[in-house]
């Protein structure tokens, strides 16, 4: 990669031929002499581009028409309200894939949203589904709601009977499931939810923060507990509404801040779930997507792109070091410099 003018470049070489790309991935025109003495490496990251586009199809975002590809929804004047909105969509998808793959992180999402620690051969009984996934409306159109403003994804068994939350014994309004949300700003975007217990559910959140995997941003670390208890604790609103809504479990702790931090810890632990902890995966590739997304948004690529692998989504996904499929000569030997 080479940096210009604060122009992220890179040089993709094809049988022999080299040409460098700006940060969308167009070819510029530049120098036979600015190419001496790069070194051409392969890139080492392999992008599973059905992947990407069977979640981008899963969660909504994109709608077909006369076997036409079209965005589902309406690229608002905040580009990045826009981008937010429909990551909680592709974030929803990406869980329940991850579920699907990993019979470990299915086990703790499931024992997240029942509230209990359930026998390893209970959860493999239930599936995660997503409420508002186009998948939820083929396969289990009883639970498909993507209205419902308490659960993004509830776990179903085979007779598609939801599981329920621990203690319960009505399935009415108790039926076990997990709050997505996705924000820039994670703790201004809960915090009223948190005090306000507005989720019968555990929330699963992610924080995008200032993070961008394809365009090398800086990764800003949350600690969203030490921040939800700081925030709480220093204002008395919301920690007499918290308490109040919650007497039973914070009564015996109300006589030293330290007693009363360290409960609201445990308060927290049983409520908001950051997914980096349980499934670092799913992060990255939500990430990725977010990034993805935003190339959708601002027009750099397109959904013809997407959805054909076109060149233009080749260069550009070269130009981050990244490859479709495996290189071959077939494949036009497609490298990348990083200079």
């Amino acid at each position: 990669m080479i940096k210009n003018d604060n122009i992220v470049q890179s040089i993709i070489v094809a049988n022999g031929e080299a040409a460098i790309l700006d940060a969308n991935g167009v070819p510029i025109s530049y120098s036979k002499s600015f190419l001496n003495d790069n070194r051409i490496v392969v890139p080492n990251k392999y992008v599973d581009i059905s992947r990407i586009q069977g979640i981008f199809v899963n969660s909504g975002i994109i709608r077909f028409e006369e076997n036409e590809a079209f965005l589902n929804f309406v690229i608002q004047e905040s580009r990045n309200r826009t981008i937010m909105s429909q990551l909680g969509k592709i974030t929803e998808a990406v869980i329940v894939k991850r579920c699907s793959e990993s019979e470990e992180i299915n086990y703790e999402l499931f024992c997240i949203a029942t509230g209990k620690r359930a026998h390893r051969k209970t959860a493999r009984q239930f599936e995660a589904i997503g409420t508002g996934l186009i998948d939820t409306s083929i396969k289990h159109k009883w639970h498909y709601n993507p209205k419902d403003t308490q659960r993004d994804i509830i776990f179903v068994n085979q007779n598609d009977i939801p599981a329920l939350m621990s203690n319960v014994t009505s399935l009415a309004g108790q039926c076990a499931g997990l709050q997505v949300k996705t924000s820039n700003e994670i703790i201004d975007y809960i915090l009223s939810d948190v005090v306000t217990v507005r989720y019968c559910v555990p929330i699963v959140c992610l924080s995008v923060m200032d993070f961008s995997l394809m365009g090398g941003g800086d990764i800003f670390a949350v600690n969203i507990y030490s921040e939800l208890i700081r925030r709480i604790m220093r204002n008395k609103n919301y920690l007499s509404s918290l308490i109040e809504q919650n007497q039973g479990f914070f009564d015996d702790y109300l006589n030293t801040k330290d007693k009363l931090e360290s409960r609201l810890y445990d308060y927290l632990k049983i409520w908001v779930y950051d997914i980096r902890d349980i499934d670092g995966v799913a992060f990255d590739e939500i990430m990725f997507m977010k990034d993805l997304l935003e190339q959708l948004v601002y027009g750099r690529i397109s959904l013809y792109d997407l959805m054909h692998e076109s060149e233009t989504l080749k260069s550009y996904f070269m130009s981050l070091g990244l490859w479709i499929g495996a290189l071959s000569v077939e494949n036009n030997n497609m490298y990348v410099s990083v200079l």
